[in-house]
């Protein structure tokens, strides 16, 4: 069982479990349920099976409800909003070209468009992405954005903007844009300019004064600039004022073009195909695979053009041409492209706007960093509930106390993602350095952290770390690390076992389970996995471990079994389970046969 990427998708879970027992009211939100999921949603849920992408959109949807939710702090409403797009966006950039490449073969061997088929599946999905993205654009213009003005917080056009604060507007973008603006023609003397992934861009089309001839111009606004201008505010009850950047260049167009006259503009964005295949059978080297894809995933094809407003007929038939798009490839959208840019507000210090900041606690056998931390996993095993045990105070400190224990020998860990600035690279780094046998199993093959991962190698491979990349044709997507200790005549194992990345950002945020454990029956397994990882022999046999896809399914369907057995006979029977996502079709047959055993199952 694999979920599209998590690093959003749980972000909402605390806060919506703290909101789970609050009194409820009659909102939009309330309104927005999923009875009115899908167009179609009677039909698709009679159904067995519920469509792995249209049902993830529908997760999406309960992403878009916590900011539709009068109950969710203000701040936190747009938090949801930038998370919403930018889930949707990498949904986008990981499931359609492939539907797009099925629905090109369905065409091409004349077969008849049915319920189903990915053409079909195209066009729900579409559809179900404008209704959402509609009631995004509402909640923003019909509820936050007045909301924030009550609360001194002005989001505004340029129109919106007092003389002074027109003329301080265009001083920032003096100093502070227009340097970074790379005006770019298309014309005969000028190629097609490259636009890059999630890249939002004006077009312009300038005419000289004494000529009718237009000349189409492209101006990418850099993502790397704050995508809201805050200005000096002169409005009565109103302590922030922020400008859209986009609006900003747009009212600065005669800057950037003296001399000509600026007749039509159309704003639109660019979603490119971000689902790379490795071609790990015929390349020599995983990371000189890894490395080519990246460069050529900055020219994969365009698979959604957003449109603000009312394009140019003429620009938006020159996107269309030059991309190889159809009309149900165009979001034409009468909000704002982009709302990851909203990251910017929520971050605002304004504590009555946002959830209460949450401090985890230290694990109660693990009260601070002068405990012996291998003395108290010796006591007994450590289970770890994060975000509310702290991540830094047992799984970091694990890491860090055996790279500097001279006791310890050997130091082995698996990475999947470990975000940028990590500890656990740093301690391993560390370790090497210090002569102790480093070993890491670096999956280059996680989505959308493929370069992190690939520096990360780099650099434990430079101070003599070993790095492997996983078996061949699967993703190393378990949790685990392994210390080796002398201690007297022998040697003795300790272990990190758990659901979640060694990520220290995400762990603040995710609900995951950790185990720290030197139970000598675990560890051996936890042993057995790394020479399995590391070297080459036949998947061996675990004592305790599951693991995928060894013996995992296997005994889950024992489990599941033995759950209906038991209900059959008479006996309490109950199937409790916690993922992201569950796509494994065996798994999902076992699971409805339990249902229909009358097997009780949350």
């Amino acid at each position: 069982m694999k979920a599209p990427r998590a690093s959003v998708r749980r972000v909402g879970e605390t806060a919506a479990r703290q909101r789970a027992n609050a009194p409820t009211r009659k909102s939009d939100a309330d309104r927005y349920s999923s009875q009115q999921a899908l167009p179609g949603a009677k039909g698709l849920f009679e159904h067995a099976w519920i469509d792995r992408d249209l049902g993830w959109l529908e997760f999406n949807r309960r992403v878009l409800h916590e900011a539709l939710d009068e109950r969710t702090p203000l701040l936190e409403r747009l938090k949801f909003l930038a998370i919403f797009s930018a889930n949707l966006d990498e949904f986008y950039m990981k499931r359609i070209g492939l539907l797009r490449s099925r629905a090109r073969a369905e065409h091409d061997e004349g077969m008849a468009l049915r319920e189903g088929d990915a053409r079909d599946l195209l066009r729900r999905i579409r559809e179900v992405s404008l209704e959402m993205l509609g009631v995004q654009e509402r909640c923003l213009r019909e509820d936050l954005l007045p909301a924030l003005k009550a609360h001194g917080i002005a989001l505004v056009g340029w129109d919106e903007l007092s003389a002074a604060q027109q003329v301080e507007a265009g001083e920032f973008f003096d100093r502070n844009v227009s340097p970074a603006l790379t005006p770019l023609g298309f014309d005969p003397a000028h190629p097609f300019p490259f636009m890059s992934n999630l890249s939002t861009n004006w077009g312009f089309l300038l005419r000289a004064p004494d000529t009718e001839e237009s000349v189409s111009v492209r101006v990418k606004i850099p993502n790397l600039l704050p995508q809201w201008v805050p200005l000096k505010t002169d409005l009565a009850n109103t302590e922030w004022c922020f400008l859209r950047l986009d609006d900003l260049i747009r009212h600065s167009a005669d800057k950037l073009f003296p001399g000509m006259r600026v007749f039509a503009t159309t704003l639109f964005r660019i979603v490119r195909n971000a689902d790379i295949e490795f071609d790990e059978e015929e390349s020599e080297s995983l990371p000189d695979s890894v490395a080519e894809s990246l460069r050529q995933r900055r020219f994969e094809p365009v698979v959604r053009v957003d449109i603000a407003g009312e394009p140019h007929p003429g620009l938006l038939q020159m996107l269309l041409d030059r991309f190889d798009l159809t009309d149900l490839d165009i979001f034409e959208l009468s909000g704002s492209l982009d709302y990851t840019g909203l990251f910017q507000i929520a971050s605002l210090d304004i504590p009555q706007l946002r959830d209460p900041h949450w401090s985890p606690l230290p694990p109660l056998r693990l009260p601070n960093e002068e405990v012996d931390i291998f003395a108290a996993i010796r006591a007994g095993d450590i289970l770890l509930h994060h975000p509310y045990d702290s991540f830094e105070r047992s799984v970091e400190d694990f890491i860090s106390a055996a790279a500097d224990d001279p006791q310890t020998l050997a130091i082995k860990m698996t990475a999947y993602r470990v975000g940028d600035d990590t500890p656990f690279v740093r301690s391993l780094i560390r370790a090497a350095e210090a002569g102790k046998q480093v070993a890491c199993v670096i999956e280059l093959k996680a989505s959308f952290d493929e370069a992190r991962n690939l520096v990360w190698s780099q650099e434990l491979e430079k101070v003599g770390a070993h790095v492997t990349y996983g078996l061949l044709g699967l993703k190393t997507h378990t949790k685990v690390a392994l210390v080796v200790r002398k201690e007297g005549m022998d040697l003795r194992c300790y272990a990190h076992i758990a659901t979640g990345n060694y990520h220290v950002k995400t762990a603040r945020l995710y609900t995951d389970i950790g185990l720290l454990t030197c139970d000598p029956t675990i560890t051996a397994d936890v042993v057995k996995l790394f020479h399995y990882l590391t070297g080459r022999s036949a998947a061996p046999t675990f004592v305790k471990l599951l693991v995928a896809p060894v013996n995992m399914r296997a005994r889950f369907i024992e489990l599941l079994e033995r759950e209906i057995a038991h209900c059959r006979a008479g006996r309490p029977a109950r199937i409790v389970l916690k993922m992201n996502q569950v796509e494994d079709i065996e798994m999902c047959r076992a699971l409805s046969a339990a249902c229909q055993a009358g097997v009780s199952i949350d």
